[in-house]
């Protein structure tokens, strides 16, 4: 029986980050950032979530 592995990355940069910028983010930011990360070949990209409040 062989097995094969297959890793799996998740950057969680987004998430993390958001708890210090309370999710605000430029979207020039955002869009550059998940320009680097598909060209990195990242799996996964967590972006939390962001409760929203009245107005938002």
């Amino acid at each position: 029986v062989t097995q094969t592995k297959e890793v799996k990355v998740l950057d969680c940069t987004l998430r993390d980050g958001g708890y210090y910028s309370n999710w605000f983010f430029d979207k020039d930011l955002v869009s550059s950032y998940l320009e680097a990360m598909s060209a990195s070949n990242i799996d996964y990209v967590e972006v939390g979530f962001r409760i929203p409040t009245a107005g938002s």
